[in-house]
């Protein structure tokens, strides 16, 4: 028996039914959208906005599909800017009149296409919500002088349609209207949903839940989720979509060994696969000494305060003698940071372009390095081993 129960349940194309941490920007769509449970539509445009990964993509499906389920009488339509051959006027009006039933030939222009959009919505009795996603494509050449298309779609009811409830614009940028033509942003309005960035604490919820729904009972432990959700913002930009690609491939790499559970062993493998070497397990950095932790944290200090792009020599001495002092431990003797250095290049966490100049060319995560410093210092001050500088 495999780890996997649905695996196509991890697949960004699937929408859950339900999304954690997202309640309240779905509670902002049915507020803004309350005319069509009212059955009183009115044509409004609404802006989705958040980083990538945010759940901007799946709230808004989410919504389309609650629509449909509980209105009658009104037909969603979504289109994804990004997933057309080119993002041209024609092409996403193509794709609009395609949704609702029509088909564009190529003999038209663009704004024939629009016409025969407008026409086809009027004609078929409903009322529609449209969706387009990815609209920041649209912004600058593609604006205003490139074929109207936000113009047009937000000023439909200067055209006489009344089947129009809103448009829904999704854009990754916070910024992205201001690349519009001023006709374009005032027909936007100031109806704004914010999408932030998960915390850690969200992201180990979302994890959980679905791996409720894709894995089998007791394939994935709350330590390999917890790993999961750390990695995902240390490394992968709080982007849940990243991290539901990653325990796809854990497990993946699980069933390929015939394992009944998918370890954090795992994960490390497919992170490794995703990153590529510029990325450094919790392994690794778990196995380092408590001085060579020091003087790794001390490169980073040199290279972020530094103003040069790179950690001076005598620099990473003096922040790891200040580390030391911070602690109260005695400082390193003799050769010992050079020792420490030559270990972490050996390792390839540290790279050195002269015998002054260091650069630390792969992903650490910082705060995982704190804590075991922290840690490491607490149980060499248990262990009373003065002058020793190996200590786990």
């Amino acid at each position: 028996m495999g780890v996997f129960a649905s695996r196509e349940k991890l697949s960004s194309k699937y929408v859950p039914e339900r999304l954690p941490h997202r309640d309240g920007q779905l509670a902002q769509l049915r507020v803004f959208f309350g005319d069509l449970y009212e059955g009183a539509p009115y044509f409004k445009v609404v802006q989705l906005v958040g980083s990538v990964g945010a759940g901007k993509t799946s709230a808004a499906l989410l919504f389309l599909r609650e629509l449909r389920g509980s209105v009658g009488g009104v037909d969603t339509v979504y289109v994804n800017v990004r997933m057309l051959s080119e993002p041209s006027p024609f092409l996403v009006y193509a794709a609009l009149l395609e949704a609702v039933g029509s088909r564009a030939s190529r003999s038209l222009s663009a704004g024939e296409v629009f016409l025969r959009l407008v026409k086809a919505v009027e004609r078929r009795g409903r009322v529609y919500v449209f969706v387009v996603d990815e609209a920041d494509v649209l912004v600058g050449s593609k604006s205003l002088r490139g074929g109207r298309v936000i113009y047009n779609l937000t000023r439909l009811p200067e055209l006489g349609v009344k089947s129009v409830g809103g448009v829904v614009f999704i854009s990754r940028r916070e910024d992205w209207a201001e690349s519009l033509a001023p006709e374009e942003r005032s027909s936007l309005g100031s109806l704004v949903v914010r999408f932030p960035r998960y915390s850690r604490e969200q992201i180990g919820d979302i994890l959980r839940y679905r791996v409720s729904e894709a894995f089998r009972e007791g394939a994935v432990g709350d330590e390999v989720v917890d790993y999961v959700a750390d990695v995902t913002v240390n490394y992968l930009e709080s982007d849940v979509r990243k991290a539901l690609d990653l325990l796809l491939y854990a497990g993946t790499i699980a069933e390929l060994e015939k394992s009944r559970r998918v370890t954090v062993e795992h994960v490390t493998r497919a992170l490794k696969s995703v990153l590529g070497s510029a990325f450094v397990s919790p392994e690794v950095l778990s196995s380092l000494s408590l001085h060579e932790k020091i003087v790794l944290y001390a490169v980073l200090l040199a290279l972020s305060n530094g103003g040069t792009g790179y950690a001076e020599l005598p620099m990473v001495r003096e922040y790891t003698e200040m580390i030391y002092e911070s602690f109260s431990l005695r400082r390193p003797q003799g050769p010992l940071v050079d020792t420490a250095l030559q270990r972490l290049y050996d390792l390839g966490i540290v790279t050195m372009n002269g015998p002054l100049k260091l650069y630390i060319p792969v992903e650490l995560d910082v705060d995982r390095l704190k804590r075991e410093i922290l840690a490491g210092v607490k149980l060499y001050r248990r262990s009373g081993a003065a002058g020793r500088y190996r200590g786990r």
